[in-house]
C-alpha cells in the first residue's frame, strides 16, 4: 500500500441519494450541465457492471447495497446485452429502494453497429423501459453503449430513431447516446447533435494504457 493511503478506510454511506436531488435534468449556463430538481449541479459516482448474464451472482440488491453503504456509489450501471431486460428491471428496483440512480444500458458492443439486426428490438425494448420507469427519479437511460465501425452519422440515424420513440412516451427522463470509435469521439455530435437534444447527454469512454 503506498504511504499515506489508508488500509482500511471509513465507510461512505450514500443511501438515501435520490431522495436529496431529485429527477436529474440539463441546465446551467448553456444547458451543459446536469442539475438536480432545485438546479444545483449534481455529480455521480459509481460504476458499470458486467454484462448481466455473466456471473449472475455478483448482481443482488446486497451487492448493490455494501457499494452504497461502503464505497458511496450514487449510480448504478446496468449493461444490458440483447435479451436481460429483465434482469435490469430488478436493478432498477433495486437501486430505487436504496437511493441512489442507475442507468439501464443498452450495450451495444459486437456488432459495432447499433442499426444491425442483431438489435432489431431496440425500439420495442426502449418503449417498453419508457413505459415502465417514465415517473421514476432515479433512472437514466442509454441507448448504445459503445458504437464502433460505423459514422456518427450511421449511429445518428439510430440514436434519432429511437429517442423518438422514448420521447413519445417519457419527454424528460435524461437520454445518453454513445459515440463513435467504442464512444471516444464525442466531438462528432458536438458539431451535428441528435434531432431531440432535450435532455439528452454524449458519452465519453476514457481507456487508459
Amino acid at each position: 500500500m503506498p504511504t499515506g493511503v489508508p488500509s482500511d478506510p471509513p465507510a461512505v454511506d450514500n443511501t438515501g441519494f435520490v431522495g436529496c436531488h431529485g429527477k436529474l435534468s440539463l441546465g446551467g449556463p448553456g444547458g451543459l450541465q446536469l442539475v438536480d430538481e432545485n438546479g444545483e449541479a449534481v455529480r455521480l459516482m459509481g460504476m458499470s457492471s458486467h454484462g448481466l448474464q455473466w456471473f449472475p451472482n455478483c448482481y443482488s440488491k446486497e451487492s448493490i447495497q455494501y457499494l452504497v453503504e461502503h464505497w458511496g456509489i450514487t449510480l448504478f450501471r446496468a449493461a444490458t446485452y440483447v435479451g436481460m431486460g429483465s434482469k435490469a428491471k430488478d436493478i432498477v428496483q433495486w437501486c430505487k429502494e436504496l437511493g441512489i440512480y442507475v442507468i439501464i444500458d443498452y450495450h451495444v458492443l459486437n456488432p459495432g453497429n447499433p442499426n444491425d439486426r442483431a438489435y432489431s428490438g431496440a425500439e420495442s425494448f426502449w418503449r417498453d423501459m419508457a413505459t415502465q420507469f417514465k415517473g421514476e427519479k432515479h433512472v437514466l437511460y442509454e441507448i448504445a453503449n459503445e458504437p464502433n465501425g460505423v459514422t456518427w452519422s450511421t449511429i445518428k440515424s439510430y440514436h434519432n430513431k429511437i429517442i423518438a420513440a422514448i420521447r413519445a412516451i417519457d419527454t424528460e427522463t435524461i437520454i445518453i447516446c454513445g459515440t463513435p470509435t467504442w464512444s471516444q469521439e464525442v466531438d462528432k455530435p458536438a458539431a451535428d447533435p441528435v434531432a431531440q437534444p432535450h435532455n439528452v447527454m454524449y458519452t465519453f469512454h476514457f481507456y487508459a494504457g
